[in-house]
């Protein structure tokens, strides 16, 4: 700890920053470079030459030159960049739209669309651009025709992004936040790990923990399916029942989303080709990477998850997957080489900046981590002022804050992962590396870092599926923020609860923790539905 609290300086200047300017990149650049000053003692030039050297190990394309290295940042990156691509070809020919065409047959009242509303959602769990700039596309016409508030469809979209990505095993999500838990030094190496695990087995193991999600899933159903309506969301709902006025009463913004760029009569195949495809390929391409024993190995099925290369595998199969789709495409002439040529470079647009965001955080967590070593000085200020009990719930209101200042769920848990896991170690008072087995506080640590990261993704402004949400349902976006934050905020108190508890009660057998844990919450979020419905006016 030579640097001390000289090391808590970068991520406190990189989060104010990032909420005052409303900028996650030039933040994190900011980030880094005070981090290389402090390191080297302010002086400019090594620090310069040091961050520069970082970023460009980082990015690992200096493996590629030398053909050294596991690939797993390139692979990461090239499979983001291969998921844009999907995304806007997906919304090009059409798929999703014959969707919801198939699924308007069995629609005959607001809860019936609104209920397919959640079941398109759910099969767009490949990324949350796509689902919300799809979703908007798809359901618009739908929900227009049976007078629902444009505001309520924002929610839907915005509910069943992040907070449902981010717990499906095959989403773009996975790979980021498996190389988040890789920078926070869990590893099958003991090389600088702390914990030894393979980071995608501690991911799935570490899904159930994420109570945001399973709590705002069910929050959406029990509103659609109970047609409740409380909040500003009630005035914009009861306008649009007695005038027919589906924006609370205000004219119709400007938001034309041009992805939906049908040039003939879609097939829904064009949809459930590259994402069905894209998901039996990474199932059975995990197995067989990992040696399960249906494909000539000796592993057994969580034996053979946890010894898969997760980052090949996902890179391989978006791939096949994006050939797939444009084979079909091309086949039944709905996509021509000239419009293959403009989905490319858009595709290749829409995640430039993510993957820009994610090397800049990388890098920023790795000096953070291995350098100015602020997670063991804030293990060692926590350790001493707070009860271990505490720190989940402690995390999830963090997270959520930084979350919502920054409006970016990865950047987030790029920042506080690598923080967060040597404080969990040192309260074991264990000397790394240490298994999973013997933190068994870890699991809902990480839950809680990941439930923040949704939080913030789902309720901030400044978020990116927050703005897509609004645009592409045709809602006015401060209208969407302020409509959805007093349905989200039941959400958020029930998942306060059960973090609270998870941690008080992880001295009991874990199943039994988790069931009171996961118990409170959804006990909490049904009180707290009962008095907000009645006083909805």
């Amino acid at each position: 700890m030579a640097h001390a609290w000289l090391s808590l300086v970068p991520p406190f200047i990189t989060l104010a920053a990032a909420l005052i300017t409303k900028r996650i990149g030039p933040s994190l650049v900011l980030g880094i470079t005070i981090s290389a000053l402090i390191y080297f003692k302010f002086s400019i030039k090594h620090a310069f030459l040091f961050s520069t050297a970082r970023i460009w190990a980082n990015s690992q394309l200096g493996d590629l030159l030398t053909w050294s290295g596991n690939f797993s940042t390139l692979y990461t990156f090239a499979f983001l960049f291969i998921i844009g691509i999907i995304v806007v070809l997906i919304n090009t020919t059409g798929g999703a739209q014959a969707y919801a065409e198939k699924v308007s047959g069995y629609i005959s009242d607001k809860r019936s669309v609104e209920t397919s509303s959640i079941l398109l959602s759910l099969s767009l769990f490949l990324d949350d651009y796509l689902n919300c700039l799809t979703m908007g596309c798809a359901m618009k016409p739908l929900t227009d025709k049976a007078g629902i508030a444009r505001a309520k469809l924002a929610y839907l979209i915005d509910s069943m992004a992040a907070p449902w990505i981010i717990i499906v095993p095959f989403s773009s999500w996975v790979a980021v936040i498996c190389k988040i838990l890789q920078s926070a030094n869990i590893s099958e190496t003991t090389q600088n790990a702390i914990i030894i695990a393979n980071p995608y087995y501690v991911y799935l193991c570490l899904i159930p923990y994420v109570f945001y999600s399973f709590i705002t899933i069910a929050l959406v159903l029990i509103i659609v399916r109970n047609r409740l309506s409380f909040g500003p969301m009630y005035t914009h709902e009861k306008i649009a029942q007695e005038t027919g006025n589906l924006l609370g009463g205000k004219h119709t913004p400007n938001t034309k989303l041009t992805m939906c760029n049908i040039q003939k009569t879609p097939s829904i195949l064009e949809f459930l080709l590259p994402i069905g495809s894209l998901l039996l390929f990474c199932i059975f391409g995990l197995l067989y990477s990992g040696g399960f024993v249906f494909f000539g190995g000796t592993h057994g099925l969580f034996k053979a998850i946890q010894e898969a290369n997760a980052y090949i595998v996902m890179f391989w199969s978006s791939v096949a997957s994006l050939i797939i789709g444009i084979t079909f495409s091309l086949a039944r002439s709905n996509l021509s080489l000239s419009s293959l040529l403009t989905i490319i470079p858009k595709g290749l647009h829409l995640m430039l900046y993510p993957n820009l965001i994610l090397l800049f955080a990388w890098t920023f967590s790795d000096l953070l981590t291995n350098y100015l070593h602020t997670g063991e000085y804030l293990a060692y200020l926590i350790s001493n002022s707070i009860s271990f009990k505490l720190l989940p719930v402690i995390l999830y209101i963090l997270t959520s804050l930084i979350s919502i200042s920054l409006g970016s769920a990865w950047s987030t848990m790029m920042i506080i992962t690598p923080l967060a896991v040597p404080i969990v170690v040192a309260y074991t008072a264990i000397t790394p590396p240490v298994s999973l087995a013997s933190v068994p506080m870890l699991l809902p640590t990480l839950g809680a870092i990941l439930s923040g990261a949704a939080t913030g993704d789902h309720i901030s402004p400044v978020a990116s599926t927050t703005i897509m949400a609004a645009t592409s349902s045709g809602s006015i976006v401060i209208d969407h923020v302020k409509t959805q934050f007093m349905y989200a905020l039941p959400a958020i108190v029930a998942t306060t609860v059960a973090f609270l508890v998870v941690g008080l009660a992880i001295d009991l057998h874990p199943l039994i923790d988790y069931i009171l844990a996961l118990g409170s919450g959804f006990g909490t979020l049904g009180i707290l539905l009962v008095i907000l419905n009645k006083l909805k006016k």
